[in-house]
């Protein structure tokens, strides 16, 4: 189960991305900053395990 919807974590890293302060965003939104920073990273670690994933070439 899903404590907070999609929606209401795209709202606080968008938040934070205006303001760029974790604590001050968590306090806004009544969230814990570590749950705001795994927000944060989350797109950052699927974009790197994507790049990870494509083969070198050979040369």
């Amino acid at each position: 189960m899903t404590k907070y919807t999609l929606h209401f974590k795209y709202q606080a890293v968008l938040h934070y991305l205006h303001i760029c302060s974790q604590q001050r965003t968590a306090d806004h939104y009544g969230i814990s900053r570590t749950h705001l920073r795994r927000w944060i990273r989350a797109p950052i670690k699927k974009a790197a395990s994507a790049h990870s994933n494509i083969p070198n070439p050979k040369p």
